[in-house]
């Protein structure tokens, strides 16, 4: 009965409990080893990134060389139209606009194209009018990255999700994991937004 008594599972696995317990006391095993683990992991399900993917990013380099944060719109655009160029297959795009660049020039300056004199049918227009819609189009940043976007045919751009009043018939309320997720957003007054 004795010799059966060390022979027994749960003798086998309180030795080991202690002899793991005493070793990791002194030399950091356990911990040692879920390191180690997590590092096999790690590298096990990591691949080598594809040479056809190539991140453009704004970091302190792109602000040296191109000016500092926000860039203008014909910035991005311009940067659309080189890689639609140089056929990228997609253009992912995370940068949120979301109000007009320039509203009041482009605005002044439809105002004085509106009211400048007018040259009769046939002849060429003044050169107020010229310089006037020459700064338009200058100006009007929102309307070249428009067109940048449109020309590229392969943009994508982020999505601003907001959750405010219920459009049409909603079946049921969103769910609790939706809710947790919203703040209160100042311009919905009371409404919710997904951060």
């Amino acid at each position: 009965m004795k010799s059966g008594f060390w022979k027994t599972d749960w003798f086998f696995g309180l030795v080991v409990v202690a002899v793991v317990a005493l070793f990791n006391q002194f030399s950091n095993l356990i911990a040692n080893l879920e390191q180690k683990a997590y590092d096999l992991g790690v590298s096990a399900s990591s691949r080598a990134p594809s040479e056809r993917v190539a991140v453009i990013a704004i970091d302190d380099a792109s602000v040296n060389n191109i000016g500092r944060w926000p860039w203008s719109r014909d910035k991005h655009a311009k940067m659309i139209d080189l890689l639609s160029a140089a056929k990228a297959k997609v253009i992912g795009h995370t940068v949120f606009f979301f109000e007009p660049e320039n509203p009041e020039i482009n605005q002044t300056i439809q105002k004085l194209i509106e009211v400048a004199p007018k040259q009769p049918e046939g002849t060429e227009a003044s050169p107020l009018t010229t310089t006037l819609k020459d700064a338009e189009q200058r100006f009007n940043t929102d309307r070249t990255l428009a067109e940048s976007s449109a020309k590229a045919g392969n943009l994508v751009l982020p999505l601003y999700l907001s959750i405010g009043v219920p459009q049409g018939k909603p079946d049921k309320p969103l769910p609790e994991f939706v809710l947790k997720s919203a703040v209160p957003s100042k311009e919905d007054q009371g409404g919710l937004s997904s951060v």
